[in-house]
């Protein structure tokens, strides 16, 4: 929590500082993909269900990257926040789900 995790449930964004607009366009993602679903049904397929989990984000991080690809203007701060958002992609966070390398790829679609 103290790391900045932001929690997408139903309606509402939980984040303990202040959300980065690059962030704010991957968690919108996750509020649509909630709408008009049983909430906590799609957190326990979440949690439970890894390959669930990767589509999921990698539905988000493809919004996040589309995001930052059309608002950020510098080159190396751009290649910086997708290498980060791969590195948190196959990070411990979501169990591991893939590689970096698949998530840079599958991300960058």
């Amino acid at each position: 929590w103290d790391r900045g995790v932001i929690i997408t449930y139903g309606d509402t964004v939980y984040c303990k500082y202040d959300i980065p607009e690059h962030k704010t366009a991957h968690e919108a993602t996750h509020l649509r993909q909630q709408e008009g679903k049983n909430k906590d049904e799609w957190w326990d397929d979440y949690i439970k269900d890894p390959k669930f989990r990767l589509e999921m984000e990698i539905e988000a991080y493809r919004e996040e990257v589309n995001f930052i690809k059309t608002m950020v203007s510098d080159r190396n701060m751009k290649a910086r926040m997708i290498h980060d958002a791969a590195v948190a992609l196959s990070s411990e966070m979501y169990g591991k789900i893939c590689t970096y390398s698949e998530a840079k790829k599958l991300i960058s679609k």
